[in-house]
Parts: structure tokens; C-alpha cells; sequence
């Protein structure tokens, strides 16, 4: 469970798709070649759940609830350019907070 209302990204969950397994250096060291956001779902209230599904189609489906039991979705067909198929490295799914 994350329960937040991330006040400090503009009350915005962002999601993103990092390439590389040490995540925390890449985010503090802002290497931006090796990730890429998919989408944000703004909030009113703080979350109760964040969730993210990847299919084997690379459809993508970013979900909040909140506190008070609303559920906000977002649905995306990644590209091949925004997964950066080019590089073998491996991928790490994660909402940072």
C-alpha cells in the first residue's frame, strides 16, 4: 500500500519505464537515455493503491485508487522507440516516489 498525495510532484503519480537494473543511479544521476515516462494520473486525494500492468503485447495499464475508493486508469500501446528495443539491457518497472 502507498499512501501519499505526492505533494512534491504536483499532486502527480508518474509512471515510468527504467532501463538498467540500478535504478536509484539512474534516476539520481539523471541518465534520461535510459528512461521514459508513460503517464501520470493526477490526484485529489491521497493514494490507497498504485498498480501497473504489462502485457506480452507491451500494452500498459497504469492504475490509482485513492482513499476514498476512486479508481483512475490509463491505458498505452508502448512504442517500439519509447522501450528502446536498441539496447540489451534489461527493463525495471517502477513508480518512483
Amino acid at each position: 500500500m502507498i499512501q501519499d498525495n505526492f505533494k512534491f510532484d504536483g499532486h502527480l503519480v508518474n509512471f515510468y519505464q527504467i532501463m538498467g537494473s540500478n535504478i536509484q543511479e539512474i534516476l539520481e544521476q539523471e541518465q534520461k537515455h535510459k528512461y521514459v515516462r508513460i503517464a501520470g494520473i493526477r490526484l485529489q486525494h491521497p493514494t490507497k493503491e498504485v498498480s501497473i500492468l504489462v502485457d506480452s503485447k507491451d500494452r500498459v495499464e497504469c492504475t490509482v485508487i485513492n482513499t476514498v475508493d476512486e479508481r483512475f486508469k490509463m491505458q498505452k500501446q508502448l512504442s517500439d522507440t519509447e522501450i528502446k528495443e536498441e539496447h540489451e539491457e534489461h527493463y525495471t518497472w517502477m513508480i518512483p516516489r
